[in-house]
């Protein structure tokens, strides 16, 4: 029997939904202490005495961290209630606020069971709070600066150029709006940061955040129209701190409140609503709200101008005093549905305010979001991410880093080691993250044209380096490598400073760009701080007396560390993999050059004098007094290797060095400048196949490199085919293929999927259901014909196996008509309403003339479920205007091949609730022709 039982009178009882197999019935509802006593829970009768043993007993052990433990109930079933001397200081639920004062809290227990009661006074030292020392300390803007004219300096300059162009006070046309002051006849742009989006704020205040950190990395900058980072940002800056002034004067109730939506988008999610009233909704107001801190915040940080630092601290603590009204005034369900929104980083944001501050206002409002059903299980290393979205979970464990950083409690720092090595069983080859921008189950990625969202790449590179200075090692740098090379730099046009949303990993797509003044992606926003901010990550100096830098990337980039030392790189890793650093003064100094995972022997030279040395926690040590010109010469065996993708056994991703390569397929028909997010191109319809056959078994042998005029091509020669690739981060408006299938050692890749069994054709019997009479259904002994279609369903009398493979030739009508044809899988429950089935659907779309076509598997479950794991592949259609699909199911997996191709476009595993019913077929607005229809049953 299957039962959803609500919360019973058991007093720690949760909601459950479970089977049972064995339960009672009682004729009446047993009191609390009768179900105490049922469990073993009571032991003794008498209430006195049960009271005074739990007296004796009981204790509250406080380690220091930001929450006590104080449980409801204590032995005997004897209920425990509290009160707190200094509530400001330790609340009764148990939370911790450390101010700058050392505290001494009587927290009073109340033990009582039936009418007898005791007292306990129990002592709390609160100590005052304490920022934690980082080994490592951040990365310090003002001293780095890379070589003139090289590809990063070029690629911020592309950033910034592509920034100027935006009209200031459009941007500051929703600030303006909401506060009723003059818009300067300026209107505001569309895309995600229009008045009716309610998405406004995001992108405007990354770009201060950008033009904070270009004031340091390009202060002399001169845009067009004269302005500079620092002059386009005081104007911005005094600007948006005017409206938050005149918001608070018209809404003296709301003093404080700064943002580009209405305040009612606050209002309305706390009811668990969405719609304003005005025909537009709430979105994800808490996360316009945390770029918007995050931006003073960072104005704060960055720019060495002293009245802009004050403006920029004014907003920044009024706007976290209306926080902490808004969020201290909410019931526990009001607190419930807010949370159920996106909310960006609004704990990382309110943790490094409390320690600017020591205002325990902030860490109450930290506590507010704090999502304690993720990050309790994640502290005790149970990974629930699978299927939550990747995006929404980052930011929450980046405050889990902050909270660390200023209170010192382990309980957030073993969250955020938890997490990341949970995410690092579940990313794609470059470090990209999430399919349809969701996590996936540990040890899986699924193919698609909807993967690595690009914030989630930007978050988590935040994320390592918080990680680095607690720990410098070399390995998180890896990480960091990966992403920085593989992604980041991948994400940027660099004719248009536009910028990727979602990065394809579906063989044959290409990536999407930003148009620039339509668009205003989340992606868009963290890719103008990314690109401004490019020299983050390549050098570390230790906290410690003797000076020592960490050298961690090997990019031409200077840092002056002191007025008598400055460290110069130049080379081109990129290119050669050689790097050389200069010392430019005279001094001691420490450098600790990182051993990269991909080459575990670099050759080492001081002066020309070839070293040798120890490696030691991924790193070489240089300790020595430098002399002015003394150099280093670092030099990389850049060999190839090949990454496996997660959950497949001979797909994989082909590397360089650091550096991802993908195949080249050229650029027939690709648009790849959109205002629209989710339109992510055209299939490729090319001669090129998926897959790679070789005779032996390393695929060096097959590999030759050329340098072209200062960018790298590689040629690699299978049996079956010839392929030309380069880097991903050179590839810009041309198709590609990041993951291949390799077949080595002659290995025939159709065994990987061949199902042994007995061949079984259809015998013209189908249940027929259609959408509309007038569709035509023709069943002979050679095809199915299906005329004017809406949707019509035929279920198969023939019933799955756990190992399958079903087979068919879809054929459009005439050649170059659409199709919208498939497959389905596991049907069950089917009727003649729309999408009235439960199914998989394995379906062949094609546009009217188009030579191309896209396979998808949809779910069904008496409606529409969308894209089952985001499954889709591309398909050339055959000259008649045909496409040939074979299904297969083995070990767990989905596989589908089109066309004749002994390598799948789709590979995907199945959930295990997919399984028996029945094969069918479906058509939707199509006239077509079924043949070649048969299943192999294991």
């Amino acid at each position: 029997m299957h039962c959803a039982l609500g919360k019973t009178d058991f007093y720690n009882d949760v909601p459950f939904a479970g089977y049972y197999d064995n339960f009672k019935i009682y004729a009446c509802t047993l009191t609390e202490k009768e179900i105490m006593k049922k469990q073993g829970i009571i032991t003794i009768d008498n209430d006195e005495e049960a009271v005074k043993k739990a007296y004796q007993q009981f204790s509250i052990k406080y380690d220091g961290g930001l929450k006590i433990d104080l449980p409801k109930y204590t032995i005997e079933g004897v209920k425990v209630k509290y009160t707190s001397s200094d509530e400001n200081i330790l609340g009764v639920s148990g939370y911790v606020y450390p101010d700058a004062n050392k505290h001494e809290v009587i927290l009073k227990a109340t033990l009582s069971r039936g009418d007898y009661t005791m007292e306990k006074d129990i002592k709390i030292t609160v100590n005052p709070q304490k920022n934690i020392n980082t080994k490592i300390s951040e990365t310090d803007f003002t001293k780095l600066n890379y070589e003139e004219s090289s590809l990063y300096e070029d690629m911020m300059k592309v950033n910034i150029d592509y920034m100027f162009t935006l009209d200031v006070d459009r941007l500051l046309y929703n600030y303006r709006r909401i506060a009723n002051r003059p818009t300067l006849n300026s209107t505001s742009y569309p895309g995600w940061i229009s008045p009716t989006s309610n998405g406004a704020g995001q992108f405007e205040t990354m770009y201060v955040g950008a033009l904070a950190r270009y004031t340091l990395s390009m202060p002399n900058y001169i845009g067009k129209d004269g302005s500079t980072p620092l002059s386009r940002l005081r104007y911005m800056i005094n600007e948006m701190r005017a409206c938050q002034e005149s918001y608070a004067i018209n809404n003296p109730q709301e003093k404080g409140y700064f943002g580009a939506i209405d305040i009612k988008c606050f209002k309305v999610i706390r009811n668990g609503g969405t719609a304003l009233g005005d025909g537009t909704y709430s979105w994800v107001p808490y996360y316009m709200l945390h770029k918007n801190l995050a931006m003073a915040l960072d104005v704060y940080t960055y720019v060495n101008d002293e009245a802009i630092k004050k403006t920029a601290k004014d907003i920044l603590i009024d706007a976290c005093d209306w926080v902490y009204q808004e969020v201290s005034s909410m019931s526990e369900q009001e607190r419930n549905n807010v949370l159920n929104f996106e909310f960006g980083g609004m704990t990382e944001v309110l943790y490094k305010v409390y320690a600017l501050t020591k205002n325990t206002n902030y860490i109450k409002a930290d506590h507010f979001f704090e999502q304690e059903s993720l990050l309790n299980p994640l502290y005790n290393n149970i990974n629930v991410l699978p299927h939550i979205h990747a995006n929404t979970a980052i930011p929450k464990i980046l405050g889990c880093a902050s909270a660390y950083e200023a209170t010192g409690d382990e309980y957030y720092k073993t969250i955020v080691i938890n997490f990341y090595n949970m995410v690092r069983k579940m990313d794609y080859a470059n470090g990209g993250l999430g399919i349809n921008e969701f996590f996936e189950d540990e040890g899986i990625t699924t193919l698609g044209n909807y993967s690595e969202e690009t914030c989630c790449s930007y978050n988590m590179l935040k994320l390592t380096d918080y990680m680095f200075r607690w720990n410098p090692d070399s390995s998180l740098i890896d990480y960091f490598e990966n992403i920085f090379y593989n992604q980041i730099m991948c994400s940027m046009d660099p004719a248009t400073g536009g910028k990727t949303y979602p990065i394809s990993t579906a063989f044959g797509y290409y990536k999407i760009y930003s148009t620039a003044e339509t668009a205003f992606w989340c992606c868009c926003c963290t890719g103008q701080e990314s690109f401004s901010k490019l020299t983050y990550g390549e050098y570390y100096v230790t906290n410690d007396k003797n000076l020592t830098l960490m050298v961690n990337l090997f990019n031409p980039m200077s840092i002056k560390l002191n007025d008598q030392l400055t460290v110069k790189q130049t080379g081109d890793i990129l290119l050669d993999g050689k790097s050389r650093i200069t010392i430019v003064g005279d001094g001691k100094l420490t450098l600790n050059l990182r051993v990269p995972s991909w080459d575990k022997n670099p050759t080492l030279k001081i002066n020309g004098e070839e070293q040798t040395y120890q490696i030691n926690n991924g790193y070489i040590t240089i300790d020595r007094e430098f002399s002015n010109g003394d150099y280093i010469d670092y030099e990389f065996n850049m060999s190839y290797r090949l990454d496996k993708q997660k959950g497949s056994e001979n797909s994989y991703a082909l590397f360089y060095g650091p550096f991802m390569l993908v195949c080249d397929l050229g650029n027939k028909d690709v648009y790849d400048i959109k205002d629209n997010q989710s339109d992510f191109g055209l299939p490729y319809d090319g001669d090129k196949v998926n897959y790679v056959v070789f005779d032996d078994h390393d695929v060096t042998n097959h590999l030759t490199k050329e340098n072209n005029n200062g960018t790298l091509r590689f040629t690699m020669k299978a049996t079956n085919q010839e392929l030309e690739f380069i880097r991903f981060m050179d590839c810009y408006h041309q198709r590609y293929g990041m993951y291949l299938y390799y077949y080595f050692d002659g290995d025939n890749p159709s065994n990987e999927y061949l199902i042994e069994g007995e061949k079984v054709k259809y015998d013209n019997k189908f249940d027929i259901y259609k959408t509309n009479n007038s569709t035509n259904v023709s069943i002979n002994d050679s095809s199915i014909d299906i005329d004017n279609s809406s949707e019509v369903k035929l279920i198969s009398n023939l019933s799955l196996g756990n190992e399958f493979e079903i087979g068919a030739t879809f054929k459009a009508k005439t050649s170059n008509e659409m199709m919208n044809s498939g497959i389905y899988l596991f049907a069950k429950n089917a009727s003649s309403g729309q999408d009235k089935i439960n199914a998989l659907n394995v379906q062949i779309e094609r546009n009217a003339n188009s030579s191309s076509a896209t396979v998808k598997i949809h779910k069904f479950n008496q409606a529409y479920e969308g894209l089952y794991n985001s499954c889709q592949g591309n398909v050339k259609v055959n000259s008649d205007g045909s496409v040939s699909l074979r299904v297969i199911v083995k070990d767990g997996y989905l596989y589908v091949l089109a066309n004749g191709s002994i390598a799948p476009i789709i590979k995907t595993k199945l959930d295990k609730n997919y399984s028996g019913g029945n094969f069918g077929l479906r058509s939707q607005f199509s006239n077509v022709s079924i043949s070649n229809i048969y299943y192999i049953k294991k």
